[in-house]
Order: C-alpha cells, then structure tokens, then sequence
C-alpha cells in the first residue's frame, strides 16, 4: 500500500508543471500612465554612515492610505500609518508622470562606489511597477517633504500605538 501511494505520488508530481518567477517587462515603448491609472508611490530613503544603515520607506496609495517604515540596520524600529489626500496623490503622479521617471533605464550604467545615500521611487500602476533611482528632488518635487509632511500616528504590534 505504502509502495502504491508513494509511486502515485511520484507520478502526480512529474506532471505537476514548473511555475516561473514572473519578471516585470521593461516599460519599452509603452505609453505613459495617465495620472488615474497610478494607484502606488514607494519612496525609499537609504542613508549609511559608518556603523549603520538607516532606511526610510514611504509608500503613497491613490485610496488614500499611506504608511511609513522605519529601519536601522535591517531591522523594523517603527510602523507608521497616515492619509494623503486625493488631489496631493495626483499632483505627485502627474509630477511623475512630466518628469522623464517613466522613460529611465532600468539600472543606472554608472559606477556609483560606496553608497552612503541614496534615493530609489517606485510608482505602480494597473498592471505595471516601474522602479528607478532617482535625485530627491525629481521632477521639482521635494520627496524629503513628502514623506515627513503626512500626519503619521505610530502602529504597533505590542500594545505600544495602534495595532495592526
């Protein structure tokens, strides 16, 4: 019986097929987004100094929902959420969408060294992510300020703030 169940099992997962890791296709020739169709903008600070790395991730949704992540040396120090009203989202996604943030490469073919700062934006749209290092001050947009001007109230998962 054991020998049954173990040639069945063998057999069924010979026919299992392989499942490929989904690549994103590369925005090419693609038309740019209209402004409605951004639903996410990831901002992603990363700053090192000698002993540490600190990390700030900023993620803007078109619903209106908002958080930020706070990590020191890979690790989870805070979770923040807030709002960000409509009419603010669209004005960064038409900012974005003006700047050329859409037609970039995807890497940078410069030597860049040791990092010690660096800024990385994410925009997401129905069906697409386009990702790219990019100047805090893309498209005229200070990204430093948007990411403290949002009203953050601290979420927790020990009782310390809201929990999530």
């Amino acid at each position: 019986m054991r020998r049954a169940l173990l040639l069945l099992s063998l057999a069924l997962s010979a026919c299992a097929p392989t499942i490929q890791q989904y690549q994103e296709p590369p925005w090419g020739d693609a038309p740019l987004p209209r402004p409605d169709e951004v639903t996410e903008i990831t901002v992603d600070h990363l700053k090192c100094t000698a002993d540490k790395c600190k990390r700030a991730l900023v993620t803007l949704r078109r619903d209106g929902r908002a958080y930020r992540q706070e990590l020191v040396g890979g690790t989870l120090e805070s979770y923040s959420a807030g709002t960000i009203d409509s009419t603010t989202f669209v004005e960064l996604a038409k900012a974005l969408i003006g700047s050329d943030f859409f037609r970039r490469g995807q890497h940078d073919e410069r030597d860049i060294g040791i990092i010690s700062e660096q800024w990385v934006l994410s925009a997401a749209t129905f069906c697409r992510r386009k990702a790219a290092e990019a100047p805090p001050t893309l498209a005229g947009v200070d990204w430093a300020k948007v990411m403290e001007e949002r009203d953050w109230r601290r979420v927790s998962r020990d009782g310390d703030g809201d929990q999530f």
